[in-house]
C-alpha cells in the first residue's frame, strides 16, 4: 500500500492524517463490507510502517 504514493508527499503530516483516517474508515466498516474486511490484514501490516 505504501509504494503507491511518492516518499515526499507520503511523509507530509497532512498525509499520514489521511491516511490514518482512511485506514480508521476501514475497520469500522468491515464487519459491515466484504471487501473492506478484505482489506484489514494489508491495513494493519500498512499501520505497522506508517
Amino acid at each position: 500500500m505504501h509504494r503507491l504514493i511518492d516518499a515526499p508527499v507520503r511523509d507530509r503530516p497532512e498525509a499520514r492524517t489521511g491516511m490514518l483516517t482512511v485506514c480508521a474508515q476501514i475497520f469500522q466498516a468491515q464487519d459491515r463490507l466484504g471487501s473492506y474486511a478484505e482489506l484489514a490484514g494489508a491495513v494493519r501490516e500498512h499501520l505497522a510502517h506508517l
